[in-house]
């Protein structure tokens, strides 16, 4: 047979199949782009062989070609088509499937892979003895021509559909690059398109066999989170478009294990941080009480212990006074002796005030929070007192509500004025005036002193009062 096929003939049949070799390359990612799922791998399956087909037959004939050239007979080598029996097979394996998906058996593309099989079928060795050299001749010219018409006809439909669907093609280049799963159905039903990582999730799903069909029941009845057999979590996200001149969904599967993970995670902190908040709520309202029962117990004892004898004294004069009777004591010596009670009981009730603050600083640091009270400041006994209850509500509403483990009372005096400012290290929580969080009461405890108060939630809560320095009753 070797001799069947001369110089010249080989020159013109090489040339052929070399025209094919770039047409079929090209042809590979044009017919691709056309079809999708598992059709895509089949057609680049076939004209990939196809390729090594054209390939084998450029070898054989050039090679044979030379060995000609230089005098000699080619071996078998260069005419045996006993490995033709690979495209045969894709041939018909390509035949099925486009049969399968368009839903009928003979069209233009079919009745071309029939012919393309039937040449292919002559000539495998068994039939060369049948054929006769004209007959093997015969069928490589024909065979070769129907390769390059083959080719010519894939390359110039796949032409015109690329350039009607120009903006398709873009869309599912740029759904190729995208990192999460991507799955394009059309209403029918019909896959359009799926990406690699798509194509991955799918490999590892509970029925590979269903390709997202028992998903999408799923999603439907309101579950938006799927999970494949690695424990791998993913949201479904659907969005409508148009693929090839039809109205489909484009359904976006993102890995959200490690968010719901941490979300978890997060959850399970909340519960801890609300319980440890009860407690911490439970022991501020403890000590609360325990400063009220302190004061009034202490307050007790000095009007008992100090002043039970001046006041019934002057009781009994302001009596005898009254009825207009004679008494020990004259009304200057009267009044002197209330002025000196005024004075006394005011020098008691601040050394009360000062005991009360450094319960109120050892109170907080059982609790494990630093209170501090930095410089100093002229206030009156009522002033200390407002002043003392405003340090307790603040440092409470910062533990509880910004989780503060470090409040700090700082003073100053300029001119007849006195500053003070109470922060904290905690997180700035949302500002509320309201009776619940304490603010209208500490801003009428002022109110009614005289002075002036201010919160500045964007310096941690900083709270900010301003009073008139006390001439009459200031500290000694």
């Amino acid at each position: 047979m070797s001799e069947a096929l001369g110089m010249n003939l080989r020159l013109v049949l090489l040339f052929v199949y070399l025209c094919c070799i770039p047409i079929s390359i090209f042809t590979i990612f044009l017919m691709g782009y056309r079809w999708r799922g598992r059709f895509n791998l089949i057609w680049k399956v076939y004209f990939f062989v196809n390729f090594l087909t054209v390939l084998i037959f450029t070898f054989q004939l050039f090679f044979g070609y030379l060995v000609i050239r230089m005098g000699r007979v080619p071996g078998i080598w260069s005419y045996w088509t006993g490995w033709l029996i690979v495209p045969i097979f894709t041939h018909l394996w390509m035949f099925y499937a486009r049969s399968a998906a368009k839903g009928f058996l003979w069209d233009f593309t079919t009745v071309l892979l029939f012919f393309r099989v039937a040449i292919m079928v002559l000539l495998l060795p068994v039939f060369y003895l049948l054929m006769g050299v004209r007959g093997y001749i015969a069928l490589m010219i024909a065979q070769a021509t129907l390769w390059l018409f083959g080719f010519l006809y894939y390359l110039v439909i796949s032409g015109l559909f690329l350039r009607e669907h120009q903006s398709d093609y873009s869309m599912l280049q740029a759904l190729h690059l995208s990192p999460f799963g991507l799955w394009t159905v059309a209403d029918n039903g019909e896959e359009l398109f799926s990406n690699a990582m798509m194509e991955d999730i799918f490999t590892h799903a509970p029925d590979p066999k269903l390709r997202g069909r028992d998903w999408l029941e799923s999603y439907r009845s309101g579950a938006t989170v799927i999970a494949d057999t690695r424990g791998r979590q993913y949201q479904m996200e659907p969005q409508e478009t148009i693929l090839h001149g039809r109205v489909c969904t484009i359904w976006s599967f993102s890995d959200v294990t490690e968010y719901r993970r941490l979300l978890e995670e997060t959850q399970g902190n909340s519960e801890l941080l609300s319980a440890v908040n009860e407690i911490v709520e439970e022991m501020l309202t403890t000590i609360d009480k325990s400063l009220q029962a302190e004061e009034a117990t202490n307050m007790a004892r000095h009007i008992h212990d100090v002043l039970a004898q001046e006041l019934s004294i002057v009781g009994i004069s302001v009596e005898t006074l009254a009825a207009k009777q004679e008494s020990s004591l004259t009304k200057k010596e009267l009044v002197d002796m209330i002025n000196s009670l005024l004075n006394r009981l005011e020098r008691r009730a601040l050394m009360r005030e000062e005991e009360v603050f450094s319960n109120l600083i050892a109170a907080f640091a059982n609790i494990g929070v630093e209170l501090v009270i930095t410089g100093k400041a002229s206030l009156s006994y009522l002033q200390e007192h407002s002043l003392f209850l405003i340090l307790r509500e603040a440092a409470t509403n910062a533990v509880r509500h910004g989780g503060a483990n470090y409040v700090e009372m700082a003073m100053k005096e300029e001119g007849n004025l006195i500053l003070i400012e109470i922060l904290n290290n905690g997180t700035a929580y949302k500002l509320e005036y309201d009776e619940g969080m304490g603010i209208q009461g500490m801003r009428e405890k002022m109110q009614r002193i005289g002075g002036t108060f201010a919160v500045i939630p964007e310096e941690g809560f900083l709270i900010r009062l301003t009073l008139a320095r006390s001439h009459d009753f200031a500290r000694d």
